[in-house]
């Protein structure tokens, strides 16, 4: 037998086996529990919905929330439509990268989505839909309000709630009409974000 201090190098293999399996599922349930926390308070913003979808660029979980958002934002009588918003988090106080569309945003449900800021920041991604397209219909289809004021309020109100989670600071981007949706919203709460980058 080997003295006391000494490890064969069978068991010394084995052993270093058993150490890798035991790191790997500590990071996986630990990366479960972080999603699992994440799910537990994004369930708590009033009204919200929320679904926990699979990208493994989002650590803490990449989820797609369904967000009551009033028609008309200057009157609370006017009803609500749901409002599609996807939301990957890297770390609560992470940066975060709101990506706004000028339409649908079915992409964002692809499970390896990612935008090239929210890879360049190693940010958190918030990818929001424009009112009335793809998910985010309104219900009777009254138009009157598809508007770059109410799609800016829609994305100021998406921003806030998020914010009570998510403590980085913000940067909004676009491209194309995402653009405009970017700029629009820039120029209405201004204080919303601190940087805005778009794309032709």
């Amino acid at each position: 037998p080997l003295g006391m201090g000494f490890i064969h190098r069978n068991d010394w293999k084995s052993a270093r086996k058993v150490l890798v399996l035991s790191l790997f599922l500590f990071v996986a349930l630990f990366a479960r529990s972080q999603g699992n926390y994440m799910l537990d308070r994004l369930s708590e913003l009033p009204g919200v919905t929320v679904t926990e979808i699979g990208n493994p660029q989002f650590p803490a979980g990449y989820f797609i929330l369904s967000i009551p958002q009033l028609v008309n934002h200057e009157d609370s009588a006017s009803g609500t439509f749901s409002h599609r918003v996807f939301l990957g988090i890297r770390a609560i106080d992470a940066p975060n990268v709101l990506v706004m569309d000028g339409y649908g945003v079915d992409y964002a449900a692809k499970p390896d989505y990612q935008h090239e800021l929210g890879k360049l920041f190693q940010a958190n991604l918030i990818v929001v839909e424009h009112r009335f397209f793809s998910k985010s219909q309104l219900p009777n289809a009254d138009y009157r309000w598809l508007t770059t004021t109410q799609a800016a309020a829609d994305v100021h109100h998406v921003r806030e709630l998020i914010a009570t989670i998510l403590t980085g600071k913000w940067i909004s981007t676009g491209t194309s009409k995402g653009g405009q949706a970017a700029l629009a919203h820039r120029m209405h709460y201004p204080e919303d974000v601190a940087a805005t980058v778009v794309f032709g």
